[in-house]
């Protein structure tokens, strides 16, 4: 079963900015994708996740982990995008959020069906489409404040990094990378010699501050002397090398 799909928005939590929108009868369709010479239906539209069928020509392949992590992001913002297929159901872009659709248990999905390809032209897009993807870059400093800002906005949402695709190790590599391209001016710190050591436990106010082992729990129960904390500020994960450091 299919259902005719337009954009409009909507507050339904899996299948954000679409509803079902039926056909009418004596209203065609904007023909975008034929005044600019693609054969295309021009409509998105639901289809059952289990009548689309994976292209067994595509080279591609997707480890268990990603497409887990992609269900999760699904489940969490909704399936954002659309799969694209042939006349026949055969998936020529979209194979891993088809595959996290089905493990997020979508029932069903939005595709885009492309018509009057012929079997070279559609290998030659199912190659294209995935090499195009992979030759794009980063804007690093771009990518750096973006994920510094989501790190403040998201945690109130009750959601975190982890839904942007971005592995930890790979978040602290970045910031660790935009640090050292700052200028050193930046980490001079004014007048005479260091002075802490370590063991040293310093009161600012009501505030305590000590420089100690983290991994020891004696360094906490002598900072915290019973209280709790309200926050912990944390640089995860540990003990594991990111780019030759720890």
């Amino acid at each position: 079963m299919t259902h005719s799909m337009h954009y409009v928005f909507t507050k339904h939590p899996i299948f954000l900015g679409l509803r079902t929108w039926p056909r009418s009868p004596t209203k065609k369709p904007p023909t975008i994708c034929a005044a600019i010479g693609i054969a295309s239906d021009c409509e998105v539209i639901l289809r059952r996740v289990d009548e689309l069928r994976p292209n067994p020509r595509s080279p591609r392949t997707h480890k268990k982990r990603k497409i887990e992590d992609l269900s999760e992001t699904i489940k969490t913002l909704g399936f954002i995008g659309v799969v694209i297929i042939d006349e026949t159901g055969m998936i020529l872009s979209g194979h891993a959020r088809h595959a996290a659709a089905k493990l997020a248990g979508l029932k069903e999905v939005p595709t885009l069906c492309v018509r009057g390809l012929s079997p070279e032209r559609i290998r030659a897009f199912v190659l294209a489409d995935n090499k195009y993807a992979e030759r794009a870059g980063w804007d690093r400093e771009l990518l750096a404040a973006e994920l510094e800002e989501l790190s403040v906005l998201l945690p109130p949402l009750n959601l975190n990094l982890s839904i942007t695709g971005f592995e930890p190790g790979e978040i602290d590599a970045l910031f660790s990378d935009m640090g050292e391209d700052l200028p050193k001016e930046d980490f001079i710190f004014g007048g005479g010699p260091a002075v802490t050591k370590k063991g040293d436990l310093w009161r600012l106010g009501k505030h305590r501050i000590l420089c100690g082992d983290a991994r020891k729990p004696s360094v906490y129960a002598r900072l915290m002397q019973g209280a709790a904390a309200a926050a912990v500020f944390t640089d995860p994960p540990y003990n594991v090398p990111i780019a030759g450091r720890r």
